[in-house]
């Protein structure tokens, strides 16, 4: 299984750099360049533990066979653009979308055959189905703020903490950014 999706960029990002400058007490702007390179890795790191996709995003999610439910990773599941896959002849086909059914509620996403349906044969070749799909809360204002603030936690340690190591014993705030993006992780099989 493979997805890919457009990167996050400042433009698009959960927090913005004021939001972030604000947490940090910044106010020159001789650091923006870094700020925003410290909120991009931090979203990043934020998804990930969650397994989630915090602005809409275009993705497509590449899988050898049809699965009985397929489950594109990185939800919330907003829409399914298409589904495509190569037929036992080795001929790209779309799976007409009457034929199958999307589940938006749930977290992750599930898509199925509808009623009476199934999922056409396809060649035994790598990638044989590509699911085109956009994942994601939407607006920046839509992303839960446990998620935001865990982001400006992620940047603030990263902005006082710029090396791998330090001289100083230094101690994680109990679990805070484990704590705020936990109750919303998505657990996959």
């Amino acid at each position: 299984m493979a997805v890919t999706g457009t990167p996050v960029s400042i433009a698009s990002a959960p927090v913005s750099l004021d939001e972030a400058k604000k947490h940090l007490r910044v106010t020159q702007t001789d650091e923006d360049t870094l700020i925003e390179t410290l909120i991009l890795v931090a979203t990043a790191h934020a998804e990930q533990r969650q397994g989630r996709t915090y602005m809409q995003t275009q993705k497509v999610l590449q899988l050898d066979e049809f699965p009985t439910v397929i489950e594109p990773p990185g939800p919330p599941l907003l829409s399914v653009q298409s589904i495509q896959y190569i037929d036992i002849d080795g001929q790209t086909q779309t799976v007409d979308a009457a034929d199958y059914q999307v589940d938006t509620y749930n977290a992750p996403g599930r898509i199925k055959p509808a009623y009476e349906k199934s999922w056409p044969a396809t060649r035994s070749v790598l990638n044989a189905v590509t699911v085109n799909y956009t994942a994601g809360y939407g607006e920046a204002s839509a992303v839960p703020v446990e998620c935001k603030q865990a982001i400006l936690l992620l940047v603030g340690h990263l902005f006082e903490h710029r090396e791998s190591v330090s001289e100083l014993k230094l101690q994680e705030v109990p679990q805070a950014v484990a704590a705020l993006l936990g109750p919303k992780k998505v657990y996959t099989l």
